[in-house]
C-alpha cells in the first residue's frame, strides 16, 4: 500500500480494498489525527477535512468496491475506537485505584490519630482524678 497522505492535498489511493489495507489506512488516519492534535489543531475540523478526502476517494470506486470499503472502514474505525475506549477505561481504573488508596491511607491516619487522642484524653482524665 502506498503511504496515505492525509496531510497533503494529494488524493488518497489504496492499492487494494481488503481488511489489512483498510486497517493500515485507519491506523495511519488515527496516527495523523494524534499528530494534528499534538500540533494544536482543532481535531474536529481536521477530522471533517480528512473525512471529506475519504468520501472523495470512495466516490471514485465502483459500487461494490465502495460498499466493501465503507463496510471495512466502519468496522476498523469501530475496532480502533473500542481499543481506545478500553485503554481509557484501564487508565481510569488505575487512577481511581490510586485515589481510593490515598483516601484509605488518609482514613487510616485519621483513625490512628483519633485513637491516640482518645487514649491521651483518657490518661489525662485518669491523672486528673488521681490528683484530686
Amino acid at each position: 500500500m502506498n503511504s496515505i497522505q492525509l496531510e497533503t492535498s494529494q488524493p488518497m489511493h489504496l492499492n487494494q480494498i481488503d481488511r489489512p489495507t483498510v486497517r493500515r489506512f485507519v491506523e495511519e488516519y488515527l496516527h495523523a489525527a494524534q499528530e494534528a492534535g499534538a500540533r494544536g489543531e482543532n481535531i474536529h475540523q481536521w477530522s471533517l477535512d480528512q473525512q471529506d478526502k475519504v468520501t472523495q476517494y470512495a466516490s471514485t470506486l465502483s459500487e461494490s468496491d465502495a460498499t466493501l470499503f465503507w463496510t471495512l472502514y466502519g468496522e476498523e474505525m469501530m475496532a480502533s475506537a473500542n481499543t481506545i475506549n478500553d485503554k481509557t477505561a484501564t487508565l481510569n481504573a488505575q487512577s481511581t485505584q490510586i485515589h481510593l488508596q490515598a483516601a484509605q491511607d488518609a482514613s487510616n491516619v485519621a483513625t490512628w490519630i483519633s485513637i491516640i487522642s482518645f487514649f491521651a484524653f483518657v490518661i489525662f482524665m485518669i491523672s486528673l482524678f488521681k490528683n484530686s
